[in-house]
């Protein structure tokens, strides 16, 4: 989707959109709220601010007496997203006063997770950033923005990072 579209589908007065917003860490995240507080979006704009929290995957073999410190790690991750989604709704709530904006941290996969709350939510939009990987890193990596441009059933607005 390229700005023009963009424009035209926050700027149109019938549009009642409902626009998730996949945040994955604060650089990336304060650049969807930038990128998104440049459009003037219509009253009736649903936002929400979401953040998942991919889980740790232990090897076979692993000393589980490391169980407690991931725990640990854990609780921190969710106090860090929770921050994180809280501190991104307060900016965006300072273009958008009238604009309804909530925020949720998950945890799981962050494509399935995306692409149930998607579904669940029934978002006309979704906003995410990329990495900008490219070749075998990407590969091997996986990219979570190409795999949900290709199959989340709205429109998806892939925001890159400016350099």
């Amino acid at each position: 989707m390229n700005t023009a579209t963009l424009g035209l589908l926050a700027t149109n007065p019938e549009a009642k959109m409902k626009v998730l917003i996949a945040v994955e860490d604060k650089e990336f995240g304060e650049t969807i709220i930038d990128y998104i507080k440049k459009n003037n979006w219509n009253t009736d704009t649903k936002f929400k601010i979401l953040h998942v929290i991919e889980p740790y995957e232990l090897d076979e073999g692993v000393d589980v007496t490391y169980l407690p410190f991931l725990e640990d790690t854990k609780e921190q991750a969710r106090a860090a997203a929770k921050t994180l989604v809280n501190s991104l709704t307060i900016k965006l709530k300072d273009k958008f006063v009238n604009c309804s904006i909530e925020s949720d941290v998950a945890e799981g996969n962050p494509k399935e997770i995306l692409l149930k709350e998607i579904e669940k939510w029934s978002a006309d939009l979704l906003c995410l950033g990329t990495h900008g990987r490219r070749g075998v890193s990407k590969f091997l990596l996986g990219s979570v923005s190409q795999a949900l441009a290709s199959h989340a059933p709205c429109a998806v607005l892939i925001v890159k990072k400016s350099t």
